[in-house]
């Protein structure tokens, strides 16, 4: 019997195995096993042993972490077992029971040897490369440096290149082409650059790790699927690389990842992921039907600007340290930041367009955040926190809802902004209330101003947040720009009361800036002197239009002040007969006029008085008119 290469059977193997499984987070391996039913109930049972509320914080955590208090939780906790686990149900590929190649030294093959050991005389490529041209497996192989730039590397048939617990000093790549799919599963090197490489069929390479950096700039891998689940490495560089299937990295960990002008076809994972550093997705390009970062955790800036996304996205629970811009994103379908948590200075959404539901429910943000010009088709701000302004300026907003978290009130500037149908609500469901946001000269279209009718009776002011003025830094013409445009949004939903409230304020505004043109260096003293006058009369006898017990009030003052007249010069001898003279000269047009003594001067003071009492009652008329029909 030829003798055969055993380390398979070495200690070194079952070390390899062992630490693979270890990187594999228990919540994937639960489901797996044949034995466990209930994969959530167990993970429920786990996460209570170890003292936590939900069962998704031990998502990430492997079996060292929860070997010592959550054992008796699961099925085994032998490392070995759970690879056997993982060799039955966890991968395609059966793995070798033995080694194929001839022992060289110390009962071991060439690729199983040591890289600098001295009976190794044959280089690493053409190890590689006798080794698939035979069709042997490459699993647990150690290589040292090895070269493979603009080589070629395929099989005799069409099985995968398998590197699978390859060990690796260092792995040049660059511009080399792979006709076969390849494994790397739990793989480990100092170094690996596939910068410009292409590789026609699946990349795998769950719990890969890398002591330095994984360069893969330019590759292109044309397979169904990019498989780099629970990769571990110090930086990671994905810069302008094309998949065209799926790419999952879920739950893996790198100091700085680099993936600016990634473009995916498929559906893209990167899931609990973890960035130390700066993580940098800058022009991104997702085709796929979705992309997802949920739960991940970023330790410093992160940089999404003008990404990319044809279908729906999600940072759903996503932490990060830094600051973050997602400024010019552009996402087809529906963006899900649902329970964020951005403790940097900035977080910027500034042009972002999503077509879609963009959901910020009990988002956490420690400054403002930022959506200047963005267009939102539907934003679900519920119970969003942020220790600053949520700041709109410019943004279109279509649709959404605004629910105020049960403590404090976050507030929002839709300075310049346009809003639709923006539901604003309680925490307990009831209208919300407008004091939390800053209106100023903002565009209302379908915004529901007729469930707030209650909140904008005697002096409005939406340009300001209920505990601040700031009537001094804001323009006039603004002002009245902004309430001109909230009268006519309120028009436009049928909620008139509440536009009569915002004409009202709009002319105030008009007013005061009559007032300031009088002491102004420009334009005509007489023509501002003219309408701060006008408007005023409007204001005293009419409320301008909307107010028509003001027309009774100055018919009344309009009354008594003729009375007093006719008193003193003496048409009247007595107050009383004053009084009556007076009414029947106000309503004279419509019962004709008093008997009076004679005199021209006195014709003429009652004509006068007949002519007020005339305008007065057509002013009546129509105010009240205004205010029936509203």
């Amino acid at each position: 019997m030829t003798e055969a290469c055993d380390y398979f059977d070495s200690e070194r193997w079952n070390r390899r195995k062992r630490s693979f499984v270890r990187r594999i987070p228990v919540s994937e391996l639960l489901e797996l096993h044949p034995e466990v039913e209930d994969p959530s109930g167990t993970r429920t049972a786990i996460a209570e042993e170890l003292g936590f509320e939900y069962a998704d914080r031990i998502a990430d955590l492997t079996l060292p972490e929860i070997a010592d208090e959550a054992s008796e939780c699961l099925p085994t906790a032998d490392a070995d077992d759970w690879f056997g686990v993982w060799r039955r149900h966890g991968t395609s590929e059966g793995y070798p029971e033995r080694c194929e190649r001839t022992p060289v030294a110390d009962g071991r093959c060439a690729l199983h040897l040591p890289p600098d050991h001295e009976d190794r005389n044959r280089s690493d490529e053409r190890l590689l490369h006798q080794s698939l041209e035979a069709g042997h497996d490459l699993v647990g192989a150690r290589f040292g440096e090895l070269s493979l730039a603009y080589a070629t590397v395929d099989r005799s048939d069409a099985r995968p290149i398998d590197l699978r617990h390859a060990e690796f000093d260092r792995l040049d790549a660059t511009h080399a082409e792979f006709e076969n799919a390849v494994h790397l599963d739990g793989g480990n090197a100092t170094s690996v650059r596939l910068a410009d490489a292409t590789i026609d069929a699946t990349l795998r390479a769950p719990g890969f790790t890398v002591e330095d950096t994984l360069d893969a700039a330019d590759l292109r891998a044309n397979g169904r699927r990019v498989d780099l689940r629970w990769l571990t490495a110090d930086d990671v560089v994905f810069e302008k690389a094309v998949i065209a299937g799926e790419c999952d990295m879920t739950a893996c960990h790198c100091g700085v990842g680099d993936w600016r002008q990634l473009r995916v076809g498929g559906r893209a994972v990167f899931d609990r992921m973890t960035v130390d550093e700066r993580a940098t997705v800058r022009r991104a390009d997702f085709r796929g039907e979705s992309v997802s970062f949920q739960r991940a955790a970023f330790g410093g800036n992160s940089d999404f600007e003008s990404i990319s996304v044809a279908g729906n996205a999600s940072w759903r629970r996503v932490r990060v340290e830094g600051s973050f811009d997602c400024s010019g994103a552009e996402i087809d379908g529906d963006a899900n930041f649902s329970k964020v948590t951005f403790t940097g200075r900035r977080s910027l959404f500034a042009e972002t367009v999503i077509d879609g539901t963009a959901n910020f429910g009990s988002a956490a943000f420690s400054t403002g955040p930022r959506f200047h010009a963005a267009d939102l088709d539907e934003v679900m701000w519920v119970k969003t926190e942020a220790d600053g302004p949520v700041d709109c300026t410019d943004a279109t907003i279509s649709d959404g809802t605004l629910i105020q978290p049960p403590d404090g009130a976050t507030k929002y500037d839709f300075t310049d902004a346009t809003l639709g149908t923006l539901t604003i609500t309680a925490p307990d469901r009831d209208t919300g209330s407008l004091g939390c946001c800053r209106f100023y000269n903002t565009t209302f279209d379908g915004f529901p101003f007729d469930r707030h009718a209650g909140q904008t009776d005697g002096h409005v002011r939406l340009h300001e947040y209920s505990d601040r003025h700031r009537d001094g830094a804001d323009s006039i013409p603004d002002l009245i720009s902004t309430y001109l445009k909230a009268k006519n949004g309120a028009k436009q939903v049928g909620a008139d009361r509440v536009a009569s409230m915002f004409f009202l304020q709009e002319m105030r505004y008009r007013r005061r800036e009559h007032r300031d043109n009088l002491y102004s260096s420009t334009g005509s003293t007489a023509s501002a002197l003219v309408g701060f006058g006008a408007s005023w009369t409007y204001a005293l006898t009419m409320g301008y239009g909307e107010r028509p017990l003001r027309t009774v009030g100055f018919s009344l003052f309009v009354v008594l002040a003729y009375a007093n007249l006719f008193f003193f010069t003496g048409i009247s001898e007595t107050y009383a007969n004053s009084l009556n003279v007076s009414f029947q000269a106000f309503v004279s047009l419509l019962i004709g006029s008093p008997a009076t003594g004679n005199g021209t001067s006195n014709e003429l003071l009652l004509a006068s008085e007949a002519f007020f009492g005339a305008f007065c009652i057509a002013l009546f008329v129509f105010t009240l008119t205004r205010s029936v029909r509203r």
